[in-house]
């Protein structure tokens, strides 16, 4: 459930609209503001304003972070994230989102106060630091947690602050 949600392919073009753009030359950081969308093959993330900052690295310039603040939406196929505030860390390959953060496959859905996904070890972090971590899943739907047939036993999301929650390689650990 919610394994590879990724934001940033090496292989694909990514495509940038906005109502302005900032780019400040020296401290190597572009804004993008109002009603901000970027597409990057099936990637579709909305949002309020974007901030990206690179590094030199020679003669190019490389991603080194994202942040998106307000009203963001991350869809990648049937995989949802909505919260307040993202932010995509090109160097420890990680997105952190937060500030009424949910995730959402299918029916299926998750919240907390923070939710960190590492998309290339198909893993995430679930935190409640000021509530506690929330999942909804509906047994018996193809290829969820807790399905018939399903190896990956359903998380328990009420011991502690943090839920972790891991998905097999084969994509959602759907046994076979």
């Amino acid at each position: 459930m919610f394994g590879g949600l990724s934001f940033t392919s090496k292989k694909e073009p990514i495509e940038i609209t906005s109502q302005k753009l900032d780019f400040d030359y020296k401290k190597r950081r572009t804004i993008f503001r109002g009603d901000v969308e970027v597409v990057q093959g099936e990637v579709h993330l909305q949002t309020d304003t974007l901030t990206v900052d690179y590094d030199q690295v020679g003669d190019k310039q490389q991603l080194k972070e994202a942040t998106a603040e307000g009203h963001v939406t991350i869809v990648q196929g049937p995989k949802k994230a909505t919260g307040n505030h993202a932010v995509f860390d090109q160097a420890k390959r990680v997105m952190v989102l937060t500030g009424d953060a949910v995730l959402e496959e299918g029916t299926n859905q998750v919240s907390g106060d923070r939710i960190i996904v590492h998309p290339d070890d198909s893993h995430m972090e679930v935190v409640g630091e000021n509530r506690r971590v929330k999942v909804i899943l509906f047994p018996g739907a193809n290829g969820t947690p807790g399905a018939a047939g399903s190896k990956t036993p359903l998380p328990d999301a009420t011991t502690g602050p943090a839920a972790n929650l891991d998905t097999e390689a084969n994509g959602g650990g759907q046994g076979s």
